[in-house]
């Protein structure tokens, strides 16, 4: 997939981007994944009753 701009694209491949242009060190990198990871554990910790009705749901038929 080609992206058009740098501000379209997702946090995996910024941080390939950056780790392939720059120097990087393993602190930044962390981080950064950190900060990319946070929304998704607070969107799961949020919906974590709905989330979990609806995989029980769809699994018993």
């Amino acid at each position: 997939v080609l992206l058009i701009s740098n501000d379209t694209q997702t946090v995996p491949v910024a941080l390939g981007v950056l780790q392939g242009q720059r120097l990087m060190d393993a602190t930044m990198t962390s981080a950064s994944a950190l900060l990319g990871v946070i929304p998704a554990i607070a969107f799961f910790l949020i919906f974590q009753r709905t989330l979990t009705r609806g995989i029980t749901a769809g699994a018993v038929k």
